[in-house]
């Protein structure tokens, strides 16, 4: 590369740690001006590679960079496994929605397109032997080229299905006015002072990341459904290490449902384009007669409400306490592509 292309877009290749540093000024500016997630923002995945890609050892930095005239219009975040040469997004599969990033004043069909004919390039050179774009949101342009393209659309399947629940009208009357969760919240507020703490600094938040990781590691160590767990020490490493970045970011949030002094449960997620992506709860199961996930699920709805975020997006996972509060779903996709 780069991929001759049929527009004054051209397609480079980063592949090093300071050609990554050196995209996040035009990177920053894109996401600041879009409605991507917050799997698509600098600080999150330059985090993720820092932290855990780089260390695997397995993979190298294969980022796609879209530019007209010497200026970046997009981007594509990849990584190439050795050996293998598959080619995947950054921060899979830790990431619930994964992306290309686009300039807002560009054509996204025209960025992506010539993503796409950079993949093809490199198919056909067999610097890549397969693709595979997994957890892609349904409305992403890659999906809307692929589709296009007829040696594509029979590669694209349904990944992981995200409920959300929308902060408006009767759905959000819905999930607020759940008479258990209410009857609960009663009595526990009879046994001390209940109060629901939002922890945006980073600071706040590195205070309480071990005792959120042990409750969560407590409801969830043996479960077949438990998914990554901080049993795994890049895990926890991941936690403590990205509160930095993504905290200064603005884009990290950890609420504490407290009884008098002592938490009884936690939610870490992220705060961005008027939506909470709820990441990884948890809750002191010593309690689970009162609900206290139920709980602290209907104070974080309040809150929200009152600050005036529209979505609440449980991101993958087919949990039932999820279902219990959606009002609609979106159904990722997944693009494969072999040699």
């Amino acid at each position: 590369m780069p991929a001759p292309i049929e527009t004054d877009l051209t397609v480079r290749v980063v592949t090093s740690e300071s050609g990554f540093s050196h995209l996040q000024a035009a990177w920053e500016q894109m996401v600041s001006a879009s409605s991507v997630s917050p799997f698509q923002s600098y600080q999150w995945v330059r985090a993720w590679w820092h932290l855990v890609g780089s260390k695997s050892g397995l993979h190298d930095l294969e980022i796609l960079v879209v530019e007209r005239h010497g200026v970046v219009r997009g981007l594509a975040p990849l990584m190439l496994e050795r050996g293998a040469k598959t080619l995947r997004f950054l921060g899979d599969p830790w990431a619930d929605y994964l992306d290309v990033v686009i300039d807002s004043s560009e054509d996204a069909f025209s960025v992506s397109t010539a993503l796409v004919g950079a993949l093809k390039t490199g198919m056909t050179s067999g610097r890549y032997r397969s693709i595979v774009l997994d957890e892609l949101p349904e409305h992403s342009s890659i999906v809307a080229v692929a589709r296009a393209d007829a040696q594509l659309r029979n590669r694209i399947e349904d990944a992981s299905v995200c409920p959300i629940l929308s902060l408006e009208g009767a759905a959000y009357d819905l999930a607020v006015g759940k008479r258990e969760y209410l009857i609960k919240r009663r009595r526990l507020r009879r046994m001390g002072q209940l109060e629901c703490h939002v922890h945006t600094d980073p600071d706040a938040i590195a205070k309480r990341v071990n005792a959120f990781m042990q409750m969560h590691l407590r409801q969830w160590f043996g479960r077949e459904d438990r998914g990554l767990s901080f049993d795994d020490h890049v895990m926890r490493r991941f936690y403590r290490n990205s509160i930095g970045p993504l905290g200064r970011a603005g884009l990290i949030t950890l609420f504490e449902l407290r009884l008098d002094d002592k938490p009884i449960g936690f939610y870490y997620g992220y705060l961005n384009c008027s939506c909470f992506f709820g990441y990884r709860p948890t809750h002191d199961t010593g309690l689970n007669r009162f609900s206290p996930g139920g709980i602290m699920h209907l104070e974080i709805f309040e809150w929200l409400w009152s600050k005036g975020f529209k979505t609440f997006d449980f991101m993958r996972g087919d949990m039932a306490y999820k279902w219990r509060y959606a009002s609609d779903h979106v159904t990722n996709q997944r693009v494969i592509w072999t040699s």
